[in-house]
Parts: structure tokens; C-alpha cells; sequence
């Protein structure tokens, strides 16, 4: 090889090292960012939701996030007039919705049914209530068989603009 080629050459191979070196850095960079951003994750948001419209007759579900996959709230009867009756209190517990996913998991535990609202609103719930989460909507896992008002068990519940906790 003569003289003149050989510091060219030189000169290729650390170009084309440096290049491999970035490039496999760059990788990692974006391999840390994806495997940080999939794990960030999005809760429940806080706030009442309603199972129908706010000038008639429905259920609330008024969701408290707490932090650490923890909730509380509670599930109200709100009367045309505007009057409300408390028909259960719950914990529970979330599972966080992961970028990318549309659905994330709640199971709620009922606390205290209050006797005077029982016989009028609610049968008796199971221990552990499951539902979903996504889009400013919970879903209450087969609310039509534990809330009494029939034709008022949409069992799907969208976050309010006007209520709050």
C-alpha cells in the first residue's frame, strides 16, 4: 500500500468507528427513553363520574385518587330534584393505564352501605367490585346487579365537568 493511501484508509476506519460508536449510543439513548415512557403510567382521574344526565335521575360515582394505586369514593343516588343518597362507600386499589394502553383495571371493595338506602338502591354487593378505566370513563363491573334502579344501572360512568369530589 503506498504511503499516500494508507493515512486515508487510517483516517475511513476511525470515521466509520466513530460513526458505529454513535450510532450504538444513540440506540441506547432511545432504548432507555421507550423503556422509561412505557412504564410512566396515567390513574384514574378524581372527580364525580355520572352514569347518565345531570337533570335526571342517576348514579355517581365520586372517585378520590390517593396515590400509590390507592382510591376511595363512593357510589350516590342523585334524584331529579337534586337531592342525593349515599348508596355505598369503597377502597380500592388501580392499576395503572400504561402508555399506549386504553384500559386500566380498578377493584373496589364496598365499605359501608347505609341501611336506609339499601332496600331502595342497592342489593347487597359482592366483596370486590371490578372495573375499567380509559378516557374519562370507569366502567363498573356488573353494577346492574347490585344497583336496584333498573333502568337507571348503566354500568358505564363518564367524569363530569361540573361535579367535583
Amino acid at each position: 500500500m503506498n504511503a499516500h493511501v494508507r493515512p486515508l484508509w487510517v483516517a475511513i476506519a476511525v470515521t466509520a468507528m466513530a460513526a458505529i460508536v454513535a450510532i450504538v449510543l444513540s440506540s441506547i439513548a432511545l432504548s432507555e427513553r421507550q423503556s422509561t415512557s412505557s412504564t410512566t403510567s396515567r390513574m384514574p382521574a378524581s372527580g364525580a363520574y355520572l352514569n347518565g344526565s345531570s337533570d335526571r335521575p342517576h348514579f355517581d360515582l365520586v372517585l378520590s385518587e390517593l396515590g400509590g394505586g390507592r382510591l376511595r369514593g363512593a357510589v350516590d343516588f342523585s334524584y331529579q330534584d337534586g337531592q342525593t343518597s349515599l348508596v355505598f362507600t369503597f377502597q380500592g386499589t388501580s392499576q395503572a393505564l400504561r402508555t399506549g394502553a386504553t384500559t386500566g383495571f380498578l377493584t373496589l371493595t364496598p365499605l359501608r352501605v347505609p341501611s336506609d338506602t339499601s332496600s331502595e338502591l342497592l342489593s347487597p354487593p359482592p366483596s370486590a367490585i371490578s372495573a375499567t378505566y380509559g378516557a374519562g370513563q370507569v366502567n363498573l363491573g356488573e353494577c346492574d346487579t347490585y344497583l336496584v334502579v333498573t333502568t337507571l344501572s348503566n354500568c358505564r360512568f363518564s367524569l363530569s365537568n361540573t361535579s367535583a369530589p
